[in-house]
């Protein structure tokens, strides 16, 4: 995927790759100055209780739950986006 541009109403154009590959369904995650995509599981309860239990974030409270897996996701996405680097 190359560099998508958003069209009049906002709406972006994944690609037939993007989506067979990742799903319909994402979670728009910004950090700082991007933007990230994050596929949405289809049973996302499903499968937070998986990543909890293998993580040991199952000890955690819901607030705090949720603040640690979006500092993890801000992290990830920005490790991600230096190994790529940027397209263009």
């Amino acid at each position: 995927m190359g560099i998508v541009r958003a069209d009049h109403r906002g709406r972006v154009t994944l690609g037939k790759e993007v989506v067979s590959k990742y799903g319909q369904r994402f979670d728009i995650v910004p950090t700082g100055d991007k933007v990230v995509l994050v596929p949405v599981p289809d049973d996302p309860v499903k499968d937070l209780r998986r990543i909890a239990r293998q993580t040991g974030m199952s000890r955690l409270t819901p607030a705090a739950f949720k603040r640690e897996a979006s500092r993890l996701a801000e992290q990830e996405a920005l490790a991600n986006w230096g190994r790529r680097g940027r397209k263009g």
